[in-house]
């Protein structure tokens, strides 16, 4: 049987589920790690990746990672990034400490 070669669109989604189920199993800023979601995660990992050495198709397999890691379709241009947060139209002015500071910054100088 001759070796299998993936697209460069499943190595990365490959390489995100693993980064995903990491997560998981560690957890992250965001949340604690549910030890239970990554052994379902990491069991259908291995079951797809089986799948493709078998010679399934590798876009099936992308679009079923894509389920499953919310930040795939950006990173592989099927989707836009989301939008930044509107910058404000005006800003005030420093107050006169900060400027007086910043004046101090751009001389070098340094006030203890």
């Amino acid at each position: 049987m001759p070796p299998m070669t993936m697209t460069s669109r499943s190595k990365l989604a490959l390489e995100e589920l693993w980064h995903r189920w990491t997560q998981l199993v560690l957890g992250y800023a965001l949340a604690p790690a549910d030890p239970p979601a990554a052994d379902r995660l990491k069991e259908r990992i291995e079951e797809a990746f089986k799948k493709l050495e078998a010679g399934a198709d590798h876009e099936a397999f992308v679009t079923w990672a894509k389920a499953r890691v919310p930040w795939l379709a950006v990173k592989l241009g099927d989707a836009p990034p989301p939008a930044l947060p509107p910058v404000p139209k005006w800003t005030p002015p420093p107050t006169a400490a900060a400027k007086a500071v910043a004046e101090r910054i751009v001389r070098g100088e340094r006030k203890v």
